[in-house]
């Protein structure tokens, strides 16, 4: 079946849940590339939301470690739900793992499972062996203990075995290494498909799926496979089948222009409602109502690109953006793996200097593993002056600090035997707490000066506060709360952010 008429990201979402989801199908969305992927997911998630019909969806990108965890949501998922899987079409066409060759790591406390088989899984199905994990599709190996990131997981796992039996699991922090929870069992999953890429995406496709392939998209791309389903195909041009989804004007802040089409909208008795990407945004449309006095519409939360208005349905579907016109396509923030910066241990290279807190500078020569009788451990190994040598297990990493001094200035390395480490820590104490009283005199004078008084956010303070095209993390509105605490206190401002 060819159709036309769906002309907004929108749209083609509603279209989607109305004619397929609610109707008990699944679907393949073929798409153009990997980022119509991310577009196809908001735009599902925000109508099915509205609708109260939420699809589950399985984003199948070209990625080898996207792909296993797409494959394994799809192997466990609730069989009396549809399911709406988006692929790009070179994604579609990729081989991948089959059904009968899809290994999988089920691992528990207490079970007997060979150390060294774990170790050969993970070898065999493409995870990269590191010194220290730090991001997903990476194990390391100390001794007993085997630590991995498998690709569906939010956190790393640590496997502490005695012998061949898995004594502990537990989840742990990639920045300081450390343990945090324990838990009793976990799956790993393989990094890659590896050798066994012998399938294709169809073994996985329950039996009453529906195949919607997005507008131009060559036909010579898509997998042969694909006649053996339903078939639904979206031209920019098919007068037999056009579906009269219309986009909306980009009014672009023009206030009087978008009432004017909210007027008419009513007259002609349209559903009407607008997405607000967070609550900032439902907060101004709201003022703005109230501000002209003007019945207000429907707001909902949800992650939708682009609206549309239908004039056979009688509904208007729009989006803050669209009133106000800050950018063409929704801005997405770089997607990293691990998403957390590493200033751990694995930035202290052999050969840089080092500060302990007992022992002071000392040259970092790298990892020792140590028999301690009963196990192996690592060690940092610390070099001092006059060949002196300290060894600090790995779980005291954090009382060891990267030397940070003056560039180009070589450090003066101390000795394991001398008190001149104490006698430089009793200085710097007593120099801190000098300044400290000095900034105490200062910080109590500037209290008693009157400063200015900032007055509290008017209303075009809160348009540029909306203005901004990103969603805040926590900290910086924290940060942005304090500050603007800071400027309306009647003293001055002491602030670094």
């Amino acid at each position: 079946m060819k159709i036309s008429g769906l002309t907004t990201d929108g749209a083609k979402a509603y279209y989607l849940i109305e004619n397929l989801y609610m109707a008990g199908k699944s679907c393949l969305c073929i798409l153009n590339d990997d980022e119509a992927i991310d577009i196809y997911s908001d735009n599902l998630s925000a109508i099915g939301a509205w609708l109260e019909k939420t699809p589950e969806i399985a984003a199948f990108p070209e990625e080898d470690a996207k792909r296993i965890s797409t494959i394994y949501s799809i192997l466990n998922r609730s069989k009396d739900k549809p399911i709406f899987m988006l692929a790009s079409a070179a994604s579609a066409s990729k081989n991948t793992a089959s059904i009968d060759k899809f290994e999988v790591l089920h691992l528990k406390t207490s079970a007997v499972y060979p150390h060294e088989k774990v170790i050969q899984f993970l070898g065999d199905t493409g995870y990269t062996r590191e010194e220290f994990v730090s991001d997903t599709c990476q194990f390391s190996v100390r001794g007993e203990i085997i630590d991995v990131w498998p690709p569906q997981s939010a956190a790393p796992y640590r496997l502490i075995f005695l012998d061949n039996e898995i004594e502990q699991i537990k989840e742990f922090e990639i920045e300081s290494q450390r343990s945090k929870k324990t838990i009793m069992e976990c799956t790993i999953l393989p990094a890659s498909e590896g050798k066994n890429n012998s399938s294709s995406l169809e073994e996985f496709l329950p039996k009453d799926t529906t195949i919607f392939i997005d507008e131009n998209i060559p036909p010579e791309t898509l997998p042969g496979w694909i006649t053996n389903y339903e078939t639904i195909e979206l031209q920019a041009l098919a007068p037999e089948a056009h579906l009269d989804f219309f986009p909306n004007t980009n009014y672009r802040g023009n206030l009087i222009l978008f009432f004017n089409q909210l007027k008419t909208f009513r007259e002609e008795k349209y559903k009407i409602v607008i997405f607000c990407a967070n609550m900032g945004e439902q907060e101004r449309l709201l003022e703005i109502f109230d501000d002209k006095n003007a019945v207000p519409v429907p707001l909902f939360t949800g992650p939708l690109t682009q609206g549309f208005y239908n004039p056979g349905k009688k509904l208007a579907l729009f989006t803050y953006n669209e009133i106000f016109g800050r950018y063409d396509r929704p801005i997405r923030l770089p997607k990293f793996k691990s998403g957390k910066p590493l200033d751990a241990l694995w930035e202290i290279s052999a050969g840089a200097f080092v500060v302990h807190e007992k022992h002071g500078i000392g040259k970092y020569r790298g990892l020792k593993q140590i028999n301690t009788g009963e196990n192996i451990s690592d060690y940092l190994f610390l070099e001092y002056r006059g060949g002196d040598k300290l060894y600090v297990p790995v779980t005291d990493f954090h009382k060891v600090q990267k030397y940070i001094g003056v560039e180009g200035r070589r450090p003066r390395l101390y000795s394991l035997d001398s008190i001149s480490w104490e006698h430089a820590k009793e200085r710097a104490k007593k120099s801190a707490g000098d300044i400290a009283k000095h900034l105490y005199d200062l910080y109590t004078a500037r209290k008693n000066l009157p400063g200015y008084k900032f007055a509290q956010d008017n209303e075009f303070e809160k348009v540029l506060a909306d203005s901004f095209l990103y969603n805040e993390t926590p900290d910086q509105i924290r940060a942005i709360e304090e500050v603007k605490k800071d400027m309306e206190s009647p003293h001055p401002m002491d602030r670094v952010v």
